[in-house]
């Protein structure tokens, strides 16, 4: 398996363990897969962007990313999606944003963060981080917080950072999104931009 492959496999193992571990009885149709939409078509976002960056829909969840992020893949299960944008930079490892529609029920933001960390440090051996509350536009309540792991790449044992932002609100569906990137390549501002940009349409926060 190539360096990206089994980055790719294992941004994604926790959440889809954790939607198994959490999920109840769901519908037998096929769930909503998230889907980019051009700007003109969504709600503005929370805050003024930089130039450059495009808005993108995930269900409800309107955000932005910067040009250069192409939407990559995506899978879907009967308890949610998961779409994936990658940085078109050319690198073995490139930076990824990951956002999760989860259609099925997982519990309380505490119930749901907590399962998440746990599988992130049984799966990747990750160090993770104390969650942090942050305000999501439309949201009843959010928080994120931040972890490292190591993978093998060509260089050797390559150390990723990652934020996880887990959105809360009082109906289905809930969201999540992930920020990914090898810890020299990681850039602090394209976070920050990407989370003020979040806007939960379709509910009153409450």
């Amino acid at each position: 398996m190539t360096a990206r492959g089994r980055l790719t496999t294992a941004c994604t193992v926790a959440l889809i363990l954790l939607l198994g571990a959490c999920s109840g009885d769901g519908d037998d149709g096929d769930p909503p897969r998230a889907e980019s939409t051009a700007s003109s078509e969504v709600t503005e976002p929370a805050a003024d962007l930089p130039s450059g960056w495009t808005e993108q829909r995930a269900g409800e969840l309107v955000f932005a990313l910067p040009q250069d992020f192409r939407q990559s893949g995506g899978n879907g299960t009967d308890q949610g999606s998961q779409t994936t944008w990658t940085l078109d930079d050319g690198s073995e490892v490139p930076a990824r944003v990951d956002v999760f529609v989860e259609e099925s029920q997982v519990g309380t933001l505490e119930i749901r963060g907590g399962l998440l960390r746990s599988r992130l440090e049984a799966e990747l051996g990750a160090q993770v981080g104390e969650p942090q509350p942050v305000e999501v536009v439309g949201a009843s309540d959010a928080e994120q917080f931040t972890y490292t792991y190591e993978i093998d790449t060509s260089e050797g044992r390559t150390p990723v950072r990652q934020v996880d932002l887990l959105v809360d609100r009082p109906s289905l569906p809930k969201y999540g999104i992930r920020y990914a990137a090898t810890a020299d390549a990681y850039d602090e501002d394209v976070w920050e931009q990407l989370r003020s940009s979040l806007v939960l349409e379709g509910s009153n926060g409450g």
